[in-house]
C-alpha cells in the first residue's frame, strides 16, 4: 500500500496545519504504514514457511485413525486390571523381604570368606611343611654325594 506524503501534506496545510505540524503528522503516519504493512518480500517469506497441500496430506496420513485409537484403547488397563496391581504396602513388604535376603547373603558370603581364609592358611602351612621336609630329604641325599665328590677331588689331587 503506497502512502502519498505530498498529497497528505497539501491536505493538512489546506485544513489549517502549519508546515511543521503537517510534516510531523505525515512522518508519523508514514512510519506507521511502513512498519505495519507487509511487503511482498514479507509475504514470500511467510508463504515459504506454510505447509503445502502435499505436506498436509502426508501429515494426515501419519495421524492415527479412529480405528487405530480404538485398538490402542482396547489394550489399555481397565479399572479391574489396576485393582489387581500391587499396592505401595505390597511393594514395601517385598522390599523388606529383599533386604532381609540381601543381609542373609552378605552373612553367608562373610562366612564363606572366613572359611576360605582359614582353609587357605592351613593349606599354606601344610605346603610349607612339605617343602621343608623335601628340603631336608634333598639335603640328606646331597650330603653323601658331596662327601663322595670331596673324596674324589682329594684323591685326584
Amino acid at each position: 500500500m503506497a502512502f502519498n506524503t505530498r498529497e497528505a501534506l497539501k491536505a493538512l496545510k489546506s485544513s489549517g496545519f502549519d508546515e511543521k505540524q503537517a510534516e510531523s503528522v505525515v512522518e508519523t503516519i508514514n512510519q506507521a504504514v511502513n512498519e505495519t504493512v507487509a511487503t511482498k518480500a514479507d509475504l514470500e517469506v511467510m508463504a515459504a514457511k506454510l505447509a503445502t497441500k502435499e505436506e498436509l496430506g502426508a501429515l494426515a496420513a501419519k495421524m492415527a485413525t479412529k480405528e487405530a485409537l480404538g485398538a490402542l484403547a482396547s489394550k489399555m488397563a481397565t479399572k479391574d486390571d489396576i485393582k489387581d496391581m500391587a499396592t505401595k504396602a505390597d511393594l514395601e513388604v517385598q522390599g523388606a523381604k529383599i533386604e532381609a535376603l540381601r543381609e542373609a547373603v552378605e552373612g553367608i558370603q562373610e562366612n564363606v570368606e572366613k572359611t576360605m581364609d582359614t582353609k587357605m592358611a592351613k593349606l599354606e602351612t601344610r605346603m610349607m611343611r612339605m617343602m621343608l621336609l623335601q628340603s631336608a630329604v634333598l639335603v640328606g641325599l646331597l650330603i653323601p654325594v658331596f662327601g663322595m665328590l670331596i673324596t674324589l677331588v682329594v684323591k685326584l689331587l
